[in-house]
């Protein structure tokens, strides 16, 4: 009995060992490859997002649908961690058309978003909103019920090369009572636990929606301005950015029309690459290669981890 013992712990060390060798070889070799790419690898950057205020066209009365599907959205894309979502007033816009966005608006959220360092911009509307009338009950004892019928869709923007990326809509129908249909047929929307949790639901499928698409959208920053000898780029501690991080920038490109009148635009060549050498909150800076000076690095022109 008391060799078996000792011969178990003895595999359990011998097991922890091994673990712990793996470990240290993994930190080395890791280090080793640091040092050969000549400084620190480039981290996971995460995206920086705004989520602009859901857009409704119902009476004023019943706005604060929308409102409260606009903090939801923000507050469950904040919490996956996959993005950095800042408040919708970092973007200077003008108040959204009364029919939603047109191809003038959406021009004038790339022009904020880039010169806000903003990856995405989400803009979400409350599409549908109506009282609706089915069948419920036992096949032979079926008899007419109402049903709050909501539709909401989501639309992303991407700012590098500034179109729309995205396009969500979701759907949802909740069995009312016909105190509440009155209700909305006065003009009052029914905000009740049933409602709420609607609202939640549609607005969790909306956030796995707008995870699973953005997350194939490759990460691009933008450079915002010159500061002596300094690029300074749109990147800073929000968004996991190190010293030491390395990247390739790209002219600002040339905007190209399409048929239908709205303006794209695709990235430039290379220009040169650049190491950020200080980090800060919200931006970072960075010196350019050898061979270059700031004056080769245009404000407007994106970055690519090098």
């Amino acid at each position: 009995m008391f060799k078996r013992t000792t011969l178990r712990w003895a595999m359990i060390g011998l097991a922890l060992m091994t673990l712990a060798s793996c470990e240290t070889y993994t930190r080395v070799k890791d280090a080793m490859l640091d040092y050969v790419a000549g400084g620190l690898s480039a981290p996971s950057l995460k995206k920086r997002i705004v989520v602009l205020p859901f857009h409704t066209l119902l009476p004023k009365g019943r706005r604060d649908f929308h409102v409260r599907a606009t903090k939801l959205l923000t507050t469950l894309l904040r919490r996956s961690g996959h993005f950095v979502v800042l408040p919708s007033n970092v973007l200077t816009l003008p108040p959204v058309p009364v029919g939603g966005i047109n191809d003038w608006y959406a021009e004038k959220i790339v022009i904020a978003g880039r010169k806000a360092g903003v990856n995405v911009v989400i803009f979400g509307m409350v599409s549908d909103l109506a009282v609706s009338t089915q069948l419920v009950g036992l096949w032979g004892f079926r008899e007419p019920a109402p049903f709050l019928r909501v539709e909401m869709e989501v639309r992303a923007y991407n700012m590098a090369d500034e179109t729309l990326i995205a396009r969500y809509s979701r759907r949802g129908e909740l069995e009312m009572t016909d105190i509440e249909r009155m209700l909305m047929q006065r003009g009052k929307l029914p905000l009740g636990e049933g409602v709420d949790q609607m609202i939640f639901k549609l607005c969790q499928r909306l956030a796995r929606d707008l995870k699973s698409g953005l997350k194939r959208i490759p990460w691009t920053g933008f450079v915002v301005r010159r500061q002596g000898k300094y690029v300074v780029l749109a990147i800073g501690r929000d968004t996991g950015v190190r010293r030491g991080s390395g990247f390739e920038v790209f002219g600002p490109g040339e905007p190209i029309k399409t048929a239908t009148g709205r303006t794209y635009r695709i990235p430039g060549t290379l220009i040169g690459r650049v190491r950020v050498v200080s980090v800060h909150a919200r931006h970072s800076l960075a010196l350019p290669s050898r061979g270059k000076t700031v004056a080769d690095f245009p404000p407007g022109s994106t970055i690519q981890p090098d």
